[in-house]
């Protein structure tokens, strides 16, 4: 069997077994988070991912300088002693849960946010 063929193959199997197929993954999945996680921590203890995350921070802020400033506005804001606000007044105003996350529609209005958790956050990033 060629490489083409093996291809074709591989292909046409996925497309026949596709639920079994991701189920698997996600178990897999499942099954080592903990150890990605671990890995992770760990180099983002070393020298090296010291740097690249201080690097990717640069990046970020390079790239989108209006976000970074609304979310250091909110933040302080939030922060300071004067507000009598705290992040665990807000729910989630898609499921109701406690939030982590702020999220923003114009940036210029940076104290004009939704409150989201993780999960919805992700999910509307993508509309």
């Amino acid at each position: 069997m060629n490489r083409q063929e093996k291809l074709w193959y591989l292909k046409e199997y996925y497309y026949k077994n596709k639920e079994k197929i991701n189920a698997q993954n996600k178990e897999w999945r499942q099954k080592h988070k903990s150890k990605c996680v671990d890995y992770q921590r760990k180099y983002a203890q070393t020298e090296k991912g010291r740097v690249n995350r201080n690097k990717l921070a640069n990046e970020t802020k390079k790239k989108y300088p209006e976000k970074v400033k609304a979310q250091n506005k909110l933040n302080h804001l939030l922060e300071s002693k004067r507000s009598n606000i705290t992040n665990n007044d807000f729910i989630c105003a898609i499921c109701g849960r406690q939030p982590i996350e702020k999220h923003h529609e114009n940036y210029s209005l940076w104290n004009v946010f939704v409150p989201l958790c993780k999960s919805c956050h992700t999910k509307t990033r993508g509309k």
